[in-house]
């Protein structure tokens, strides 16, 4: 929580400050990669004898939770530093992959 210390909170014409420092806060945190990357995209199998396939599953799944979790991270966190009277804005739930 000492990070959240030096976000403004959003009130409406402070928006470049803001995002700068929710930014800053989650590249530190390292929660920023959801902000950084597209959620990532489920595996296919190619072919009946794909001996990868579960190599690559395994590596979507971690990298999958990675993305969820800092998604979930980064919208709490935009969520408690903006003016309620303008938070409605941004989604209530987290995306998903």
């Amino acid at each position: 929580m000492q990070w959240l210390a030096i976000v403004p909170m959003l009130g409406g014409d402070n928006f470049t400050e803001w995002k700068n420092a929710i930014n800053f806060v989650l590249l530190v945190m390292d929660h920023d990669y959801c902000i950084r990357e597209e959620c990532p995209l489920a595996p296919v199998a190619v072919g009946d004898n794909d001996t990868t396939f579960p190599q690559r599953q395994a590596t979507y799944e971690k990298e999958k939770a990675r993305w969820e979790r800092a998604d979930r991270v980064a919208l709490m966190m935009m969520n408690i530093k903006i003016n309620p009277a303008i938070r409605g804005a941004l989604p209530k739930d987290p995306k998903k992959c």
